[in-house]
């Protein structure tokens, strides 16, 4: 099988399936009273920007291999397409959470505040930033430069609608605006721990792009809110930043974000978000760069719940120095850690040193073997 034809195969069953119960939802009413029809539009978003992303696999692979030309092309309509359903979706998603908004007033009644400062705080902020992710991706296959000037910022909802609705302004939409629009937000402290997380992946998935980019000063003003430069003594702008130095600054926002978002997330799901934050591919440029800082951050709050188990319990530090020299995973530890608390205090005593836990391991792996 070719790559166009397993290309081809990519369908999103799961979109289309949500598409059905989406629109059976699509009635002003439902949008007031309950977030299910916007947690399944944004899931419809996200569905076709994960086909892009497949898609773009594809091409580099197709490239790679020396793929006729005529082959390239067609997955490139492919992704084209992918993240054209993309856009238009959360476009719309925006579009209805700010008539929705509108709609509940700036004071709702009690039991719709809820319903409104999910909308204000999560939804419309949230899909700006994926919305930014997928004009970013978009870029490379448009046949035309990305403006390195800076873009005119959306600093009020109405002019950001204004921008959704007219075909030639939203085609003049750059990222950096709707990242803009998301962190003006941020500094009146009304963004919720899901938007910080989109956040960190968004600077570290930009950071990605900045690495291959020839014209990387133009991406990243296109890409990222700039600060305004400071001028010498003499007047003249400073030096432009090189790669390196625009890929730090992109990882240390990102770094920034998710250290926001875990510590903002709900009891109970500090941990969850830590340990996801491990594995998950828009972050890997922000775990190449920022190394130490990043295992220290989430090794600290994916053992977080460990801290308050039982009255009993071993230092926590050797299973961490244990876990990193072993390449254990977050839930091996766990599970090594819930077997150690069935131990007597005097046993728990004894694990002060990173080779006392891999003795335990094989005391466990060997308990387990015994019938």
């Amino acid at each position: 099988m070719t790559i166009l034809e397993w290309a081809g195969r990519i369908r999103d069953g799961a979109a289309r399936r949500a598409m059905t119960v989406w629109a059976r939802w699509k009635t002003p009413a439902y949008q007031l009273k309950s977030p299910d029809w916007y947690i399944v539009k944004y899931n419809i978003v996200v569905q076709y920007r994960v086909k892009g992303d497949r898609i773009a696999d594809c091409i580099a692979k197709a490239s790679h291999e020396s793929q006729s030309s005529a082959s390239v092309d067609a997955l490139q309509r492919e992704h084209r397409e992918a993240l054209e359903c993309a856009a238009d979706h959360a476009r719309e998603l925006i579009l209805t959470a700010a008539r929705a908004m509108r709609r509940l007033g700036p004071v709702p009644q009690s039991g719709r505040k809820q319903m409104r400062t999910f909308l204000g705080r999560t939804v419309e902020p949230a899909t700006a930033v994926t919305l930014a992710g997928i004009l970013l991706a978009a870029a490379d296959f448009t046949g035309s430069s990305t403006p390195g000037r800076r873009s005119a910022p959306l600093r009020r909802r109405g002019k950001l609608m204004r921008t959704l609705r007219s075909e030639t302004r939203f085609a003049q939409l750059r990222p950096a605006q709707l990242i803009e629009y998301a962190q003006r937000k941020e500094r009146k402290n009304h963004l919720t721990y899901r938007v910080h997380y989109n956040l960190a992946c968004y600077f570290s998935t930009t950071a990605g792009k900045l690495n291959g980019d020839v014209e990387h000063q133009a991406l990243f003003a296109a890409a990222c809110p700039l600060d305004r430069p400071s001028r010498g003594s003499g007047g003249d702008s400073p030096p432009a930043p090189s790669v390196e130095e625009n890929v730090l600054r992109l990882t240390e926002r990102a770094y920034t974000q998710l250290t926001t978002a875990i510590r903002r997330a709900p009891r109970g799901k500090r941990e969850e978000l830590a340990t996801w934050a491990q594995d998950d591919p828009t972050l890997e440029v922000l775990r190449v760069q920022q190394d130490e800082k990043f295992k220290a951050l989430t090794q600290e709050w994916a053992t977080h719940r460990l801290q308050h188990v039982g009255r009993s319990r071993p230092a926590l530090e050797p299973l961490l120095e244990a876990r990193e020299q072993n390449g254990w995973s977050i839930d091996a530890v766990l599970e090594l850690w819930g077997y150690a608390l069935q131990a007597d205090p005097r046993a728990q005593a004894k694990l002060r040193k990173p080779e006392d836990w891999d003795g335990l391991l094989k005391l466990m792996e060997l308990a387990e073997q015994t019938p």
